[in-house]
């Protein structure tokens, strides 16, 4: 398990400020930043495929880190629409 979180950090660091800063700079709602977090994953996924084998742990980190950059997100369009 400790790889598997050490992945979930690695990827969540990757994924997660792309999807903040898409999302502060377009201003985008909460399903179409969901939509290009998925396509962030899809290209932190083969990269996973070689370091983890069992893709159990592979779903459970893409499930974590789409959820943290949809919450970072709506946390983001709130405190940006706040200071409109």
């Amino acid at each position: 398990m400790v790889v598997v979180e050490l992945n979930e950090i690695v990827v969540a660091n990757t994924i997660s400020p792309l999807c903040f800063l898409l999302a502060q700079e377009r201003g985008r709602k909460t399903k179409i930043t969901k939509l290009m977090a998925e396509s962030e994953w899809a290209k932190v996924e083969d990269v996973l495929h070689g370091a983890i084998r069992g893709s159990r742990e592979i779903e459970l980190i893409r499930d974590t880190c789409i959820e943290r950059c949809v919450l970072i997100t709506q946390t983001s369009i709130t405190h940006t629409s706040t200071y409109l």
